[in-house]
Protein backbone atom coordinates (compact mmCIF):
# COMPACT_ATOMS: atom_id res chain seq x y z
CA UNK A 1 0.00 0.00 0.00
CA UNK A 2 1.03 3.57 -0.50
CA UNK A 3 1.84 5.95 2.29
CA UNK A 4 1.07 9.65 2.37
CA UNK A 5 4.77 10.35 2.02
CA UNK A 6 4.75 8.75 -1.41
CA UNK A 7 2.97 11.69 -2.97
CA UNK A 8 1.31 14.19 -0.63
CA UNK A 9 4.32 16.50 -0.29
CA UNK A 10 4.15 17.19 -4.01
CA UNK A 11 0.47 18.12 -4.14
CA UNK A 12 1.18 21.82 -3.95
CA UNK A 13 4.93 22.27 -3.52
CA UNK A 14 6.10 22.20 -7.16
CA UNK A 15 3.57 24.66 -8.57
CA UNK A 16 3.70 27.09 -5.66
CA UNK A 17 7.49 27.02 -5.39
CA UNK A 18 7.75 27.88 -9.06
CA UNK A 19 5.40 30.80 -8.56
CA UNK A 20 7.41 32.07 -5.61
CA UNK A 21 10.63 31.97 -7.59
CA UNK A 22 9.10 33.85 -10.51
CA UNK A 23 7.40 36.50 -8.39
CA UNK A 24 9.42 39.70 -8.36
CA UNK A 25 7.34 42.11 -6.26
CA UNK A 26 7.92 41.64 -2.53
CA UNK A 27 4.34 42.53 -1.57
CA UNK A 28 2.92 40.04 -4.04
CA UNK A 29 5.46 37.46 -2.93
CA UNK A 30 4.41 37.96 0.68
CA UNK A 31 0.76 37.51 -0.24
CA UNK A 32 1.60 34.35 -2.17
CA UNK A 33 3.57 32.97 0.77
CA UNK A 34 0.55 33.65 3.00
CA UNK A 35 -1.80 31.83 0.61
CA UNK A 36 0.67 28.96 0.41
CA UNK A 37 0.83 28.74 4.19
CA UNK A 38 -2.96 28.70 4.46
CA UNK A 39 -3.13 25.96 1.81
CA UNK A 40 -0.58 23.86 3.70
CA UNK A 41 -2.46 24.36 6.97
CA UNK A 42 -5.67 23.13 5.33
CA UNK A 43 -3.79 20.15 3.90
CA UNK A 44 -2.31 19.22 7.29
CA UNK A 45 -5.74 19.49 8.95
CA UNK A 46 -7.18 17.17 6.31
CA UNK A 47 -4.38 14.67 6.85
CA UNK A 48 -4.93 14.66 10.61
CA UNK A 49 -8.72 14.63 10.65
CA UNK A 50 -11.15 12.36 8.82
CA UNK A 51 -13.93 14.89 9.40
CA UNK A 52 -12.10 17.87 7.88
CA UNK A 53 -13.86 18.58 4.58
CA UNK A 54 -13.96 21.49 2.14
CA UNK A 55 -15.68 22.20 -1.16
CA UNK A 56 -13.82 20.37 -3.91
CA UNK A 57 -14.64 21.01 -7.55
CA UNK A 58 -14.48 17.88 -9.68
CA UNK A 59 -12.39 19.60 -12.36
CA UNK A 60 -9.85 20.48 -9.67
CA UNK A 61 -9.88 16.90 -8.40
CA UNK A 62 -9.16 15.61 -11.91
CA UNK A 63 -6.37 18.14 -12.49
CA UNK A 64 -4.71 17.08 -9.23
CA UNK A 65 -5.03 13.38 -10.04
CA UNK A 66 -3.63 13.88 -13.54
CA UNK A 67 -0.69 15.89 -12.20
CA UNK A 68 0.17 13.66 -9.26
CA UNK A 69 -0.04 10.17 -10.84
CA UNK A 70 2.82 10.75 -13.26
CA UNK A 71 5.70 9.86 -10.85
CA UNK A 72 4.12 6.49 -10.02
CA UNK A 73 5.18 3.41 -11.99
CA UNK A 74 1.58 3.08 -13.19
CA UNK A 75 1.10 6.77 -13.98
CA UNK A 76 1.49 6.44 -17.75
CA UNK A 77 -0.88 3.46 -17.83
CA UNK A 78 -3.84 5.50 -16.58
CA UNK A 79 -6.28 6.99 -19.09
CA UNK A 80 -8.45 9.60 -17.37
CA UNK A 81 -11.86 10.56 -18.76
CA UNK A 82 -13.96 13.36 -17.26
CA UNK A 83 -17.64 13.76 -18.09
CA UNK A 84 -18.22 17.44 -19.06
CA UNK A 85 -21.41 17.41 -16.98
CA UNK A 86 -19.33 16.71 -13.86
CA UNK A 87 -16.66 19.40 -14.34
CA UNK A 88 -18.40 22.15 -12.35
CA UNK A 89 -19.80 19.85 -9.67
CA UNK A 90 -18.51 20.48 -6.14
CA UNK A 91 -18.59 18.00 -3.28
CA UNK A 92 -17.60 18.30 0.38
CA UNK A 93 -14.41 16.27 0.60
CA UNK A 94 -11.25 15.64 2.54
CA UNK A 95 -9.12 16.19 -0.54
CA UNK A 96 -5.97 14.45 0.70
CA UNK A 97 -7.69 11.35 1.99
CA UNK A 98 -10.00 11.06 -1.01
CA UNK A 99 -7.00 11.31 -3.32
CA UNK A 100 -5.19 8.61 -1.39
CA UNK A 101 -8.24 6.36 -1.64
CA UNK A 102 -8.37 6.82 -5.44
CA UNK A 103 -4.61 6.26 -5.73
CA UNK A 104 -4.91 3.03 -3.73
CA UNK A 105 -7.46 1.75 -6.26
CA UNK A 106 -5.27 2.79 -9.21
CA UNK A 107 -2.22 1.12 -7.68
CA UNK A 108 -4.20 -2.06 -7.09
CA UNK A 109 -5.46 -2.04 -10.68
CA UNK A 110 -1.89 -1.75 -11.98
CA UNK A 111 -0.75 -4.63 -9.75
CA UNK A 112 -3.65 -6.75 -11.03
CA UNK A 113 -2.57 -6.06 -14.60
CA UNK A 114 1.01 -7.07 -13.75
CA UNK A 115 -0.10 -10.55 -12.67
CA UNK A 116 -1.26 -11.39 -16.20
CA UNK A 117 1.19 -9.21 -18.14
CA UNK A 118 -1.42 -6.74 -19.33
CA UNK A 119 -1.44 -2.94 -19.45
CA UNK A 120 -3.94 -0.14 -19.24
CA UNK A 121 -6.07 1.32 -16.45
CA UNK A 122 -9.16 3.41 -17.18
CA UNK A 123 -10.23 6.11 -14.73
CA UNK A 124 -13.67 7.53 -15.54
CA UNK A 125 -15.24 10.35 -13.52
CA UNK A 126 -18.83 11.22 -14.31
CA UNK A 127 -22.09 12.53 -12.94
CA UNK A 128 -24.98 10.11 -12.60
CA UNK A 129 -28.03 12.08 -11.43
CA UNK A 130 -27.29 13.06 -7.82
CA UNK A 131 -24.11 11.00 -7.57
CA UNK A 132 -20.50 11.50 -8.57
CA UNK A 133 -19.02 8.25 -9.86
CA UNK A 134 -15.30 7.47 -9.91
CA UNK A 135 -14.77 4.23 -11.82
CA UNK A 136 -11.50 2.32 -12.28
CA UNK A 137 -11.25 -0.49 -14.85
CA UNK A 138 -8.27 -2.82 -15.14
CA UNK A 139 -7.29 -5.69 -17.42
CA UNK A 140 -6.19 -8.10 -14.70
CA UNK A 141 -7.52 -11.53 -13.72
CA UNK A 142 -10.84 -10.17 -12.47
CA UNK A 143 -12.66 -9.91 -9.16
CA UNK A 144 -12.18 -12.60 -6.52
CA UNK A 145 -14.79 -12.16 -3.78
CA UNK A 146 -13.18 -14.70 -1.43
CA UNK A 147 -9.80 -13.00 -1.65
CA UNK A 148 -11.32 -9.55 -1.16
CA UNK A 149 -13.32 -10.63 1.88
CA UNK A 150 -10.06 -11.96 3.33
CA UNK A 151 -8.62 -8.44 2.85
CA UNK A 152 -5.90 -9.65 0.48
CA UNK A 153 -5.38 -8.74 -3.15
CA UNK A 154 -3.37 -11.82 -4.08
CA UNK A 155 -0.47 -9.90 -5.64
CA UNK A 156 1.76 -8.90 -2.77
CA UNK A 157 -0.69 -6.61 -0.99
CA UNK A 158 -2.10 -6.93 2.53
CA UNK A 159 -5.41 -5.38 1.52
CA UNK A 160 -5.00 -2.45 3.92
CA UNK A 161 -5.27 -0.02 1.00
CA UNK A 162 -8.69 -1.38 0.13
CA UNK A 163 -9.77 -1.19 3.77
CA UNK A 164 -8.66 2.45 3.89
CA UNK A 165 -10.54 3.17 0.67
CA UNK A 166 -13.75 1.63 2.01
CA UNK A 167 -13.43 3.69 5.17
CA UNK A 168 -12.81 6.94 3.30
CA UNK A 169 -15.72 6.35 0.93
CA UNK A 170 -18.01 5.65 3.88
CA UNK A 171 -16.85 8.80 5.67
CA UNK A 172 -17.78 10.76 2.52
CA UNK A 173 -21.27 9.26 2.59
CA UNK A 174 -20.57 7.12 -0.46
CA UNK A 175 -20.48 3.49 -1.52
CA UNK A 176 -17.84 1.18 -2.99
CA UNK A 177 -18.55 -1.55 -5.53
CA UNK A 178 -16.02 -4.14 -6.72
CA UNK A 179 -17.01 -6.53 -9.49
CA UNK A 180 -15.89 -8.21 -12.69
CA UNK A 181 -15.96 -6.18 -15.88
CA UNK A 182 -18.88 -7.04 -18.11
CA UNK A 183 -17.55 -5.43 -21.29
CA UNK A 184 -14.74 -7.94 -21.82
CA UNK A 185 -13.58 -11.41 -20.83
CA UNK A 186 -11.46 -10.42 -17.85
CA UNK A 187 -10.62 -7.46 -15.65
CA UNK A 188 -12.10 -5.86 -12.56
CA UNK A 189 -14.26 -2.79 -12.02
CA UNK A 190 -14.13 -0.59 -8.93
CA UNK A 191 -16.85 2.04 -8.57
CA UNK A 192 -16.76 4.80 -5.96
CA UNK A 193 -20.11 6.59 -5.77
CA UNK A 194 -20.33 9.84 -3.80
CA UNK A 195 -23.38 12.02 -3.10
CA UNK A 196 -23.61 15.43 -4.75
CA UNK A 197 -25.20 17.89 -2.29
CA UNK A 198 -28.31 19.73 -3.48
CA UNK A 199 -26.78 22.95 -2.08
CA UNK A 200 -23.16 23.50 -3.16
CA UNK A 201 -20.74 23.23 -0.22
CA UNK A 202 -19.11 26.43 0.97
CA UNK A 203 -15.45 27.03 0.03
CA UNK A 204 -12.91 26.73 2.88
CA UNK A 205 -12.44 30.51 3.21
CA UNK A 206 -16.17 31.27 3.50
CA UNK A 207 -17.35 32.73 6.81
Amino acid sequence: EMTMGDWSSDVCSSDLTALLLREGDSAEKGALILRTTEFMENMVRELLSDDEKHALKVSELCDTIDRQIRPFPWGKDVALTLDPEAEEVSIPANRMRLLRAVFNVLDNAWRANETVGSRGVELCIRRNAGRLEIEVLDNGPGYDAERTHAHRSGWGSTGLGLAFTRRMVTLHGGSLLIADRTDQERGARVLISLPIPSVPPAPPDAP
